[in-house]
């Protein structure tokens, strides 16, 4: 449309008319984009166009008239200017200009203008033609244009700077192979490894020309001009040291066709990493095979993710494998011992409470029921506001010392059990069969000295003291049985079944003595027990409640049982005669103690029940009223 605008002025022959004049440039520009102005020699307007009468009605309220002067629309500061301008029209010569023109709405429109004199049929000026087109977008586009350019010449001294700062290789390559742009770190690589200066558009091809591992190369950049980023680690030893790139190729993409124009590179040394791994690598295998030798494993505890983790050694404790483990605390709690669960999750939450370390001892129960005892030494980690965020420690198997040390416990105390044997042996041979040898021997030298006296009263006092001997002799007998009983042939026994089998055994005594026996004990009870300890314990529990029943009831005998803790425990409650316990306490179950006044009384009894029932693990326990009755109660250990 310029350039048809350009034509209608250089091709118009006007008029002299002026009126013809006017018809005539108003039907050349009726349709033109431009703003056209016809004005004659006296600087007096001949004609206009719609655009220019628009012009300036919009932007500075002037109705431009036909016969007007155009000095008269012209700012007083331009006056002198404009009338060159024509003036210079009026003489031939042509003017052009760009001109800004300021609106009242603090916008500026440019213009291009240009002043020609207007020639008649004569070729005589007879005026000038003002013809000028808005190119205030062109001018900000141009503007922009020239912003953006400075912005990438900027953005590329930028870049410059910051690839040329980079610790990384960086380089860029077109689909023919040149070089588009790098970094000082790549120019001087390629100077040092392959004597090569390289340059802008420098062939990247040729650059790898005698590198061994073209080929992988080569790779990458065909997968990066497929679109696809590949990545390698390009390991080379060079004067005996190890050196550890990681490479990719990444595809550049035109930003509005999306293909790939190029391949933008980067090299980054990661010796130092590398080197690292391989020093924490070699301190991990150095660790797995001391704690392996010393039985020592670790773990850890994130608190915020719940997420365990176990060294090799430790899932090894916990009878896993690394592939069986996933990681959850749940999983860990698991093979903790029932027992110990709950000490275990106590002394954790008490420790994140009081943000204190802590040690423990539990047990693990593996999938083939075999129980490894463990120690655990804890610390815990916090994060820069001082909150628990986690927690490390060993986990050290100590199974075998726990062993030894129930081993040394036991041994210690069946030392003790065999120094009070001995002690109560000793007193047997030196208290009672002495005694009853020298009472015999008193009476052998009455029978040798008194030949003529009562001998029928002394030898009947010599058949007391003989039979008296016999007896101890025969406790004495059982005492040293009892000594010499295999403690450790445990025996599975239901113990419902024995307590019926030793009551059994008995019922015609039971029947004759109008006696009550109540078995409550469950049917589910089993134990391993030594089988002569329980037939001991329960018969001689059994006929002594029987033996010391009250004269004014008839016995009331109760069976009963309960779980506490480790132990299964058997209640035996009677209601007979009862025992003195602030008389008799301390020697309830001692040795040859009797306290109830019955002359078959022999107190070995007791002594043994207790005896027996220690050497299992257990204890017994006493509580009785005189006058009311007297209550056993009898813990088997179930551990054994």
């Amino acid at each position: 449309m310029k350039n048809l605008d350009e034509n209608i002025i250089s091709d118009i022959i006007m008029s002299d008319d002026h009126k013809i004049l006017a018809e005539q440039f108003s039907i050349l520009t009726i349709n033109s984009e431009g703003y056209f102005l016809l004005v004659g020699n006296d600087y007096k307007i001949i004609a206009f166009n719609d655009n220019f009468h628009d012009l300036y009605l919009q932007y500075f309220g002037l109705d431009v008239s036909i016969g007007d002067s155009i000095i008269d629309y012209t700012p007083p500061e331009r006056v002198e200017e404009v009338k060159i301008i024509y003036s210079n029209a009026f003489n031939g010569i042509v003017y052009k200009c760009e001109l800004d023109l300021p609106l009242p709405n603090e916008k500026t429109i440019v213009f291009k203008s240009s002043y020609r004199p207007a020639y008649n049929a004569k070729k005589e000026i007879i005026g000038a033609i003002l013809h000028s087109y808005d190119i205030t977008e062109y001018k900000e586009l141009e503007k922009e244009k020239e912003n953006a350019q400075k912005q990438i010449e900027l953005d590329n001294i930028n870049f410059r700077a910051l690839i040329d700062h980079s610790p990384d290789m960086i380089w860029s390559f077109d689909l023919n192979y040149n070089l588009i742009n790098f970094n000082s770190l790549f120019e001087q690589y390629v100077n040092a490894a392959f004597n090569i200066q390289v340059k802008a558009n420098h062939n990247y091809i040729e650059v790898l020309d005698d590198y061994p591992k073209r080929d992988l190369f080569q790779k990458a950049t065909e997968q990066a001009f497929s679109g696809k980023t590949f990545k390698f680690i390009d390991h080379n030893v060079i004067d005996s040291v190890e050196l550890w790139h990681e490479i990719s190729f990444n595809p550049i993409f035109n930003v509005d066709t999306k293909k790939v124009t190029g391949v933008a590179c980067i090299s980054r040394d990661i010796t130092e990493i590398k080197t690292n791994e391989k020093r924490l690598l070699l301190s991990e295998k150095r660790q797995k095979q001391a704690q392996t030798i010393a039985g020592l494993g670790s773990w850890h505890f994130d608190l915020k993710t719940k997420i365990s983790s176990l060294s090799d050694e430790a899932l090894s404790l916990f009878g896993m494998k690394a592939s069986e483990f996933d990681a959850q605390y749940s999983t860990l709690l698991k093979h903790i011992h029932v027992d110990d669960q709950v000490i275990f999750q106590n002394a954790i939450s008490e420790a994140v409470l009081l943000k204190k370390d802590f040690s423990l001892y539990y047990r693990i129960l593996k999938d083939d029921n075999s129980i490894v005892h463990v120690f655990t030494d804890t610390d815990f980690e916090y994060d820069d506001k001082g909150n628990a965020i986690g927690f490390y420690g060993i986990i050290l198997d100590v199974t075998e010392r726990v062993t030894k040390e129930a081993e040394l416990k036991k041994l210690l105390f069946l030392t003790q059990k065999h120094n009070e044997w001995l002690n109560n042996f000793t007193h047997i041979v030196s208290h009672n069969i002495r005694s009853n040898n020298n009472n015999i021997k008193s009476l052998v030298e009455l029978l040798i000295e008194n030949t003529e006296g009562d001998r029928d009263l002394l030898f009947k006092m010599l058949k007391t003291s003989t039979n008296k001997l016999d007896e101890t002799i025969y406790h004495l007998s059982e005492f040293v049985k009892f000594q010499n009983q295999n403690e450790k042939n445990y025996t599975l026994l239901n113990l419902k079944k024995e307590i019926t089998k030793s009551t059994d055994g008995i019922n015609q005594h039971i029947i004759k003595t109008n006696s009550t026996i109540i078995n409550d004990v469950s049917d589910s009870i089993n134990l391993k027990v030594v089988p002569a300890f329980l037939e001991s314990i329960l018969m001689n529990l059994l006929t002594n409640a029987i033996k010391y029943r009250s004269p004014d009831r008839p016995l009331i005998l109760k069976y009963s049982s309960e779980q506490i803790e480790d132990f299964c425990v058997l209640t035996i409650e009677d209601n007979g005669i009862g025992i003195d316990m602030d008389k008799h306490r301390n020697a309830i179950f001692g040795l040859f103690k009797t306290f109830n006044g019955n002359s078959d009384s022999v107190g070995l009894g007791l002594f043994m029940t207790k005896n027996q029932v220690e050497l299992m693990q257990g204890k017994i326990e006493i509580e009785s009223t005189l006058g009311k009755g007297t209550i056993f109660k009898i813990y088997f250990y179930e551990k054994n």
